[in-house]
């Protein structure tokens, strides 16, 4: 319901996608004869160098793309004989095969498209045996994500530490992200109108991101070879989304998105239970009322007395944040109170607690820690 999308399956990564609301394509094809899909990997060899496993150099060559060997549907029903679909798919799975040229590894993908949102996740299995030397140079794996939207001077945006920082660095430098990178600009629609288009990369485990104009690399394997000569020799696992949003984000709700992305829902079976049938469908342990605050931490305190909370501010301004907590997560808990990060008494600020309802002040661009406990 969200998205059209075109896959290349002879490459990684997509030629057409096409958020329905506002009718722009987020993807750039083709630059100057060149395809480009969005979300396609490449392999990459850095020049030689001292100092590698700190000190990024200069790419060999271009970039090769990832060719496929093996190209999957799963979960769409055609005719045998025509191939023309049958019924409506809700959730599309795409698996492919890679063997990554001139080295000895893989890579597999699993690509997941969901009526959800408009959001297209990936799981990569990589089983990488590449070394570096001083006569072969850094081979290493990269993600390329060549966003068609205006290019301006707030466009990229990335995580870090209880924040957010806008970037203008627009000409291939890298630079470190938690959990998100995200740009935000106009789109082209197809019938010569913009509108608002913002793409966010979320991933669980990848921090070096560069931009060139609007096109957006992550950094996936890198094979430097001192001090450690053989660092990456290993099968990993990578986690990576792309978010398509037709309106801009608060900095809280992509924080919102990175976390979720980190830290998704374990889902378990468990027994019938006798009751009454009182116990509601849905229920939360806490809940932040207020948009601009962001609930980073909840945590039994260390020393065993009572519950710590740890909020942030997104937005630039101070705030009382409100935060509606389950009475059967603060059953015997009364008293409220600010700590320093040793979880130690902290003078400063209000705060007050009410058995369900926690309300307290948090200054702009920080956070606050509060115990609460009996």
């Amino acid at each position: 319901p969200y998205l059209k999308i075109k896959a290349d399956r002879i490459r990684s990564g997509f030629l057409e996608v096409i958020d329905k609301k506002s009718g722009v394509n987020y993807a750039w094809p083709t630059d100057f004869g060149v395809i480009k899909p969005l979300g396609s990997w490449e392999y990459v060899v850095e020049r030689p160098r001292g100092m590698t496993a700190w000190v990024l150099g200069d790419e060999a060559g271009i970039p090769t793309p990832l060719t496929a060997t093996g190209y999957h549907v799963e979960g769409i029903s055609r005719n045998q004989g025509t191939s023309a679909v049958l019924g409506n798919a809700h959730a599309l799975i795409l698996r492919q095969n890679f063997e990554v040229p001139f080295t000895q590894s893989t890579v597999r993908l699993t690509t997941i498209i969901h009526a959800l949102s408009p959001r297209i996740d990936v799981t990569a299995e990589v089983d990488w045996r590449e070394i570096g030397d001083a006569k072969r140079g850094i081979p290493g794996l990269a993600i390329r994500f060549p966003v068609d939207i205006d290019e301006r001077s707030d466009l990229a945006r990335y995580e870090t530490p209880f924040g957010s920082v806008s970037r203008d660095l627009h000409d291939g430098e890298e630079v470190p992200t938690l959990r998100y990178a995200h740009l935000i600009g106009e789109g082209s629609t197809g019938d010569d109108t913009e509108a608002l288009a913002g793409f966010t990369l979320l991933q669980d485990c990848k921090y070096g991101h560069s931009l060139k104009g609007s096109d957006l690399r992550m950094r996936i394997i890198r094979s430097s070879f001192d001090p450690d000569h053989a660092p990456e020799i290993n099968k990993q696992t990578v986690r990576y989304s792309m978010v398509f949003h037709h309106e801009e984000p608060s900095c809280a709700e992509l924080t919102r998105l990175g976390a979720g992305w980190n830290h998704p829902f374990m889902v378990f079976p468990v027994n019938l239970q006798s009751g009454d049938g009182s116990t509601p469908p849905t229920r939360s342990f806490a809940h932040i009322e207020t948009e601009n605050v962001v609930l980073s931490s909840l945590k039994m305190a260390e020393d065993g007395d009572g519950l710590i909370l740890r909020l942030a501010e997104y937005q630039g301004k101070d705030t009382e944040a409100v935060v509606v907590l389950d009475t059967l997560l603060t059953e015997g808990l009364t008293i409220a109170e600010i700590t320093d990060l040793m979880e130690r008494p902290w003078n400063t600020g209000t705060v007050s607690f009410d058995g369900s309802v926690l309300r307290v002040t948090v200054k702009a661009h920080s956070f606050v820690s509060v115990r609460l406990h009996g």
